[in-house]
């Protein structure tokens, strides 16, 4: 009975030798990313929403970084980033903790203008 807590004693220290995962870089245009992100979903109403600051993710979150985007409607989501890139949409949860303090989100770029598709002359 004695040997068991000297086993997980043993068990636990071999873990602490691993090094924690360091992350990604913060990706510095993440707003923009967000904005062009967002577009992918139309059902959401972005126009008007805000965004927070870009905070680093804490266990259980996965990625590596993440910021909060609030609607207009009230709902709030939190876009993760992992690689320098969005990696994944979701609504919040408490373990997210979102700030208090949002800047607005630019409206998403317009698709460019499609030409009138040109009309072939008769005997042409």
């Amino acid at each position: 009975m004695r040997l068991t807590p000297i086993v997980f004693a043993l068990v636990l220290s071999g873990c602490s030798a691993v090094p924690p995962l360091q992350p990604s870089p913060a990706p510095a245009d993440y707003v923009a990313q967000a904005t062009r992100f967002l577009v992918n979903y139309p059902k959401l109403a972005t126009q008007g929403a805000l965004i927070s600051q870009l905070k680093a993710t804490q266990p259980p979150q996965l990625y590596d970084w993440f910021a909060c985007v609030k609607l207009q409607d009230g709902k709030i989501y939190a876009i993760f980033y992992a690689n320098e890139k969005v990696s994944d949409l979701r609504e919040v949860v408490a373990v997210d903790r979102c700030p208090d303090a949002y800047s607005p989100l630019p409206p998403a770029p317009k698709p460019p203008a499609k030409k009138p598709a040109e009309r072939k002359k008769p005997g042409a």
